[in-house]
């Protein structure tokens, strides 16, 4: 559902909205800090900066920065940038599902139900909620928890 692009593309744009400053990030700090190759790091930051989510600035300072606010941002906006439009594979072009067997309307809905759920949460929306419950903390394994810790606005203990 997610893939590891898209995932790496939240983790990274995450961490952009969560710094203090607005400078620019080089992509191989944002790869150190999401755990990732600094190759498949640039490569995904290419997907982002292609889609209007971030801005690439060259230079010895250069490096990544958000061109939207972050309440502008979507899941929805980071994952087709990352990988392509969600489309149901099922009679995507047909709008009338009276007539479509019971597969087809599944998928219709799990389509709809999906795109619905990252066009809501918005990378605002996660900015204000990065960590987990201090009850569970310990118990869970947080894809946020380097992002969080190198960002310098909140720190897991």
């Amino acid at each position: 559902m997610i893939t590891k692009t898209s995932d790496l593309g939240i983790q990274a744009t995450l961490y952009l909205a969560m710094r203090a400053e607005d400078t620019p990030v080089p992509p191989r700090v944002i790869a150190e800090v999401c755990e990732s190759s600094a190759t498949y790091t640039a490569k995904v930051i290419q997907h982002l900066v292609r889609s209007g989510i971030m801005r690439s600035t060259k230079g010895s300072k250069g490096g990544v920065t958000l061109a939207m606010h972050p309440r502008e941002i979507s899941l929805l906006n980071i994952v087709e940038a990352c990988q392509g439009k969600i489309l149901a594979e099922y009679c995507e072009d047909y709008t009338d599902d009276s007539r479509l067997c019971g597969l087809h309307k599944a998928m219709m809905q799990l389509n709809g139900a999906i795109t619905q759920v990252l066009t809501q949460w918005t990378v605002q929306t996660l900015v204000d909620n990065p960590t987990p419950h201090d009850s569970v903390r310990d118990h869970i394994n947080c894809k946020l928890r380097n992002v969080c810790a190198m960002c310098n606005n909140c720190v897991f203990d």
